[in-house]
C-alpha cells in the first residue's frame, strides 16, 4: 500500500510517495516522542517548584550545576532523549504547516472552480431581463463566495503567514500585483469604475469616499508593515550582539514574527468591507457589472500568470 505524505522544502511543496511501514515507523517514533516531551515538562515543573531553575520572564533559564557532555542527562533523560524530543516538537510543527497549507491549496482550487461558474452567471444574469431581486441574490451570493475565501486564508494565515503575504500559491504575475496577501482595496475600485457609466452624483460621492478610506486603511497597514520590519531587524541585531539574554530575545523576535498574520488578517478584514460596501452602493445591476470585471480582472491576471509560467525563456 502507498500513502501520499506532504511536506515542504525552500517553500516549494512537493509530493512524495512513502511506504505504509515507514510511515508506522514514523508516527510510532512521533508518540513516543510526545510522551518523553509531556515527561520532561512534568519534570521541568517539578524543578520549578522546587528552586533548580534560574531566572525570570526576561533571563536566560537553565539548570544549577555543570554538565559533563559524555554523560549528559536531564532529570533521568538521556541525551538522545532530548534530541528525539526536539526533533518530534520541529516535525510536528513542519507536519501541521504542511497540512495547513495543503488543504488551502486544495480548497483554493475548488473556490477556483466555483468563481469560474459564478463569472459565467453574471454574464447571463446581465444579458438577461431578471428583476433586481434575483440580481441582488446572485450579488450576495458572489460577495459571500469571496467572504469564503477569507475564511480560508485566515485559518491558512495560523499556519503560514508568510506564505499568504507572498502569495506562494499564485503565478509570479499575480503576485506581482500582491498587497499583503491579496487584492488592494483601492486598486478595487479603479479596476471596476469603467464599467460604471452610469452613476449617480451620489452614488461617486460614496465611491469616491470609499476609496479615500480605503486609501487611509492601507496606509495605516503599510506603516504597521514597515514598523514590524524595523522592529525585526532590531531585534535580529539584538540577537547577534548580547548572547547574555539571547534566549528571551528569541521568544520575542517569534512574537513578532507571529504579528504578520495579524497583518494578513486586517488586510483581508479590509478587503472584505470594501466589497459589500461596494455593492450597497450600488444599484443590484451595477454591483453584478462590478463583480463581474473584477472577476474577469483577476481571472485574466492568472490567464496571464500561466502563460508566461509555460513561456521558454531566452538566455544569453
Amino acid at each position: 500500500m502507498i500513502i501520499f505524505a506532504y511536506c515542504s522544502v525552500s517553500r516549494i511543496f512537493q509530493f512524495y510517495f512513502l511506504p505504509t511501514s515507514f510511515l508506522q515507523a514514523y508516527v510510532q517514533q512521533l508518540e513516543t516522542s510526545r510522551l518523553k516531551l509531556a515527561q520532561l515538562e512534568l519534570e521541568l515543573e517539578r524543578a520549578r517548584h522546587q528552586g533548580l531553575l534560574i531566572g525570570g520572564a526576561t533571563a536566560n533559564m537553565g539548570l544549577c550545576g555543570s554538565v559533563n557532555p559524555g554523560t549528559f542527562n536531564l532529570f533521568g533523560m538521556a541525551q538522545n532523549d532530548v534530541i528525539l524530543i526536539l526533533t518530534y516538537k520541529c516535525h510536528q510543527d513542519i507536519w501541521d504547516t504542511c497540512a495547513g497549507i495543503a488543504a488551502f491549496e486544495m480548497e483554493y482550487g475548488h473556490w477556483i472552480e466555483v468563481q469560474q461558474r459564478k463569472i459565467y452567471e453574471l454574464r447571463n444574469v446581465l444579458q438577461s431581463p431578471n428583476g433586481d431581486v434575483e440580481v441582488r441574490l446572485l450579488v450576495e451570493d458572489v460577495v459571500e463566495h469571496y467572504g469564503n475565501l477569507f475564511r480560508m486564508k485566515r485559518d491558512a494565515a495560523r499556519a503560514d503567514a508568510f506564505y499568504l503575504v507572498f502569495g506562494m500559491w499564485r503565478t509570479p504575475v499575480e503576485q506581482f500585483f500582491l498587497w499583503i496577501g491579496g487584492f488592494q482595496p483601492s486598486e478595487l475600485i479603479n479596476v471596476v469604475m469603467p464599467q460604471l457609466e452610469d452613476l449617480t452624483d451620489q452614488q461617486l460621492v460614496k465611491v469616491r469616499n470609499l476609496q479615500h478610506s480605503c486609501q487611509q486603511a492601507e496606509d495605516a497597514l503599510k506603516q504597521g508593515m514597515d514598523k514590524l520590519r524595523q522592529t525585526l531587524a532590531q531585534s535580529i541585531t539584538t540577537l547577534a550582539g548580547e548572547a547574555t539574554s539571547y534566549s528571551s530575545q528569541v521568544v520575542s523576535t517569534r512574537e513578532n514574527l507571529e504579528s504578520l498574520e495579524s497583518f494578513v488578517q486586517q488586510a483581508d478584514h479590509l478587503r472584505e468591507q470594501s466589497l459589500r460596501r461596494m455593492s450597497c452602493i450600488l444599484t443590484p445591476r451595477q454591483a453584478a457589472k462590478c463583480l463581474l470585471a473584477f472577476g474577469e480582472h483577476l481571472q485574466n491576471l492568472r490567464a496571464l500568470g500561466s502563460l508566461w509560467a509555460a513561456s521558454p525563456r531566452k538566455f544569453a
